[in-house]
């Protein structure tokens, strides 16, 4: 796993910890979507 796959893999559970634990709707908005970017990181950097 790449530097990159790797820190995205451990950004992307901080941002589902902040999706699940807020309760504003922004937030949470922005969580679902940096987790995406995150998982979208770790699917192109495998290596």
């Amino acid at each position: 796993m790449s530097d990159a796959a790797a820190w995205a893999v451990t950004a992307a559970n901080r941002f589902r910890e902040v999706e699940r634990m807020t309760e504003n709707p922004t937030t949470k908005l922005l969580a679902k979507g940096l987790t995406a970017l995150a998982e979208s990181v770790t699917l192109l950097a495998p290596e």
